[in-house]
């Protein structure tokens, strides 16, 4: 988390997305489950994905969801970029 500023949609979504679901003490729901870790590639994308849109849609509704995938970062250590695309609600 940034020193300011943690209060815009679009940063909220940035922290949200950073969180593993069970970090935050008083909401065990927020963030995005860690149980995709250990599945095959193709399982983990698509129920991360499906995970991470729900998190947002429940916890930061200042934002619409335009697009959202994963980058692989390093193919051999299961490193990866879950990268959103997000536009604020004019809601």
């Amino acid at each position: 988390m940034k020193s300011k500023g943690n209060g815009t949609p679009i940063q909220c979504v940035q922290n949200l997305l950073q969180i593993v679901r069970g970090e935050c003490p008083f909401d065990r729901t927020k963030g995005v489950s860690s149980e995709f870790y250990d599945m095959p590639r193709d399982e983990a994308i698509t129920g991360l994905i499906e995970d991470a849109t729900w998190a947002i849609e429940t916890y930061e509704p200042r934002v619409n969801i335009d697009d959202m995938n994963i980058e692989v970062v390093e193919e051999c250590n299961g490193n990866y970029i879950l990268n959103a695309s997000v536009s604020e609600s004019t809601e």
